[in-house]
């Protein structure tokens, strides 16, 4: 392999495991990956992982001399330059060579989990509300030390997307008021997977077969179930619409292989509901634990993934209260709590849209860019 790695100056890699999260370090991690972790801590079924420091990016950018220019100077009203600008400044970040001890520290912690594939997820913490769901999307990677430090350089690269850069920009915010955090996890196939959402009186699930690929790419029609939160009778079971199903791979055909695997479905094929009424009750339980608990969010995400012979609901990200732009998926009044830590305040802003491939945030009437 050549010469991929630059070498380490002076700061070391911070990471922050779950299992041992505190308090003081919510800033540090990210709103999304903290909640993971106090929830691990109180025995729900969180998958282990440790998160990379919200400090470690503007450190890389600094060691790699990567110059972002002023969010509010980007030319956000032109799609195409600002589409130039992003792939370039994309290209510059993924291009840079991350720093040797910064790899090891980060190979020596991902072999603690024992998985082949691992899922880098971003943890964003903003100083108003949080952006919405499947903004910043979350990156596979096999178990190998190239793989790894490419798979972190992509899920950093996620900010400088062209439609994060008009997001952030129209919002009126600046490189410091972001800040990017990375929770890493083993990645686990999933059987089905989808949202939990808090409608008054209800729980509503939504599920859709294999990996959540397909519904946040806006490839499926979920199937809908919903259930009395008080008496735990189910009111409704509505089949959806899917014509493929990720599924995550066990081992790389190839040396540059996807980690996910697409499997076509015959639209003819009359299909059964993608959970099973055990694995329902499995969502069931979890919301009224949370609920009892006292973590008061309007939704999560989850997947159902295969242990030996049974199927295990994981919790897979909790979705905050005040998503500066409020996605059609998920409504409800109240403050976040868990633990004693108060919600985010939200932005006294009206809504601007954001609109993408996929997406189905809606905000007020504004002339429409599209970024895919």
């Amino acid at each position: 392999m050549a010469n991929q790695f630059i070498q380490d100056r002076s700061m070391p890699l911070v990471l922050h495991w779950l299992a041992s999260m505190t308090p003081e370090v919510r800033a540090e991690v990210g709103d999304k990956a903290f909640l993971l972790g106090q929830l691990r801590q109180r025995g729900y079924p969180v998958l282990p992982g440790f998160v990379i420091a919200t400090s470690m990016l503007p450190e890389f950018l600094l060691r790699s001399g990567i110059e972002l220019p002023e969010l509010a100077t980007l030319p956000s009203d032109r799609p195409s330059p600002l589409q130039a600008l992003a792939r370039q400044l994309r290209r510059a970040l993924l291009a840079a060579e991350l720093p040797a001890a910064w790899l090891q520290s980060l190979v020596t912690a991902c072999e603690t989990m024992s998985s082949p594939v691992l899922l880098f997820r971003p943890s964003l913490s903003l100083e108003h509300g949080t952006p919405p769901a499947h903004l910043l999307l979350a990156q596979w990677c096999w178990q190998q030390p190239d793989a790894i430090a490419h798979g972190l350089k992509q899920t950093w690269a996620e900010l400088l997307r062209a439609r994060s850069l008009f997001y952030w920009q129209r919002l009126g915010l600046t490189w410091q008021q972001l800040h990017l955090a990375v929770l890493v996890q083993p990645a686990r196939d999933a059987i089905a997977s989808g949202t939990a959402t808090s409608r008054g009186r209800l729980w509503q699930f939504q599920a859709t077969r294999g990996l959540a690929l397909s519904q946040e790419r806006g490839e499926t029609i979920p199937d809908t179930y919903q259930v009395e939160a008080a008496t735990g009778r189910w009111q409704q079971r509505r089949g959806g619409h899917q014509s493929r199903i990720y599924r995550l791979r066990t081992r790389p055909p190839a040396v540059s292989a996807d980690c996910v695997e697409i499997m076509a479905l015959n639209e003819h094929d009359s299909l059964p509901m993608a959970i099973t009424p055990d694995q329902q009750q499995q969502l069931l339980a979890i919301a009224v634990r949370l609920n009892a608990d006292g973590v008061d969010v309007p939704g999560w995400e989850w997947l159902a993934t295969p242990v030996a012979l049974e199927t295990e609901i994981i919790l897979t990200q909790l979705h905050d209260q005040n998503p500066l732009v409020q996605s059609t998926s998920t409504a409800g009044p109240g403050s976040l709590r868990l633990l004693g830590i108060g919600a985010a305040t939200p932005d006294k802003r009206s809504p601007l849209p954001v609109y993408w491939r996929g997406s189905r945030s809606i905000g007020r009437a504004f002339p429409p860019i599209v970024f895919w």
